[in-house]
């Protein structure tokens, strides 16, 4: 038996092994797009798929519930999961070598309450909370038993971003592109989803209403879909962005990457860097260097207040700090104190 027949035996008996660690049953899947994804749970003991209406639901000794699926357009899905967990366990995504992974994901938490589920990096997913996650990401979910758990993930390729977004809104790539050429694999935004609440609640009654609603419904659940990720791309609120000034909304789009630099900022707004000193500092109160790290050191804060579990040198990475003592140099000379003495968070 040649080695690349050794390598797809030992993955193909990989996938169907149920594992135990640290009080957690690990409970492989196959993910590098979507349609290997389903492929993957379909051929899952217990699990039923239901192809003609987009479903596939499990009854095992783990979990309970269904996976539904729709593909919106060629390199863009949309996938709705409802289950209640049985016992402990984690979900281990692994690669397939046979198959390309070219699919980003964007994830979000359905959950009536937060439950305790902690998902890549040490970022903990909770309620309105994103998580934007490269192709190959290691993704590792842990589970709580009797927890329920609902969520929304958008899969897109990076040809269908190319396509359909880059041309009509530089504003998505500018605020990501730090993201996309940096070493790291997710990306935890806490603010992403705070104003789409409806477009969630009317997603997932779609996909709750009947078996065949998703079918029967697929254009309005493009429009919705697309509507999410309309959000996605601005990420500030419609209410914050009402208060944006043209020099403040430029800015805002680069809020998770280090300083992009005044001459930058100048050509992206089409006037001259002393111009663009002065004008800001008017428009503003302050110059443009310190309102930007304002900005960041405010939502690091957020973030580490909103959730304990996450570490302090993701947060940093999250906005472009590669050395972990410089964002706590600069957490502690806007807020005070270091972003390790959470106590003095109030």
């Amino acid at each position: 038996m040649t080695s690349k027949h050794l390598d797809n035996f030992f993955f193909n008996l990989k996938r169907y092994i149920v594992t135990k660690k640290n009080g957690f049953y690990i409970l492989p899947y196959v993910g590098n797009s979507p349609e290997v994804m389903i492929k993957s749970l379909s051929g899952i003991p217990y699990n039923t798929h239901e192809p003609e209406n987009n479903i596939i639901s499990t009854d095992n000794p783990f979990t309970k519930g269904t996976f539904q699926y729709q593909k919106i357009e060629e390199g863009l899905w949309l996938v709705f999961n409802d289950l209640y967990i049985k016992k402990n366990i984690s979900y281990k995504k692994l690669q397939d070598p046979k198959f390309p992974s070219d699919y980003y994901s964007l994830s979000f938490r359905m959950d009536s309450k937060d439950n305790d589920s902690q998902i890549i990096d040490g970022h903990q997913l909770k309620k309105n909370k994103g998580l934007l996650c490269k192709p190959k990401a290691k993704a590792i979910n842990f589970f709580y038993k009797t927890s329920k758990t609902r969520s929304l993930i958008i899969f897109f390729t990076g040809e269908w971003l190319e396509k359909n977004i880059h041309n009509e809104a530089d504003s998505f790539y500018n605020s990501i592109r730090y993201f996309i050429e940096s070493e790291k694999e997710s990306l935890y935004i806490p603010h992403f989803f705070s104003n789409t609440n409806k477009i969630n609640e009317e997603i997932v009654a779609i996909f709750t209403k009947e078996k065949e609603s998703a079918n029967k419904n697929k254009l309005e659940l493009k429009i919705k879909t697309l509507e999410l990720l309309q959000y996605f791309l601005f990420k500030i609120s419609l209410e914050e962005k009402k208060k944006m000034t043209p020099f403040t909304e430029v800015l805002f789009q680069y809020i998770y990457q280090p300083f992009p630099g005044i001459d930058f900022l100048a050509k992206e707004l089409g006037i001259s860097p002393s111009k663009l000193k002065v004008d800001f500092k008017k428009e503003t109160g302050m110059p443009i260097f310190q309102y930007f790290r304002e900005k960041q050191m405010v939502l690091a804060k957020q973030m580490l207040k909103d959730d304990e579990t996450l570490l302090i040198k993701n947060v940093s990475y999250n906005f472009g700090y590669e050395n972990v003592s410089k964002f706590s140099e600069a957490f502690k000379k806007y807020h005070g104190h270091l972003p390790s003495e959470r106590k003095c968070y109030s």
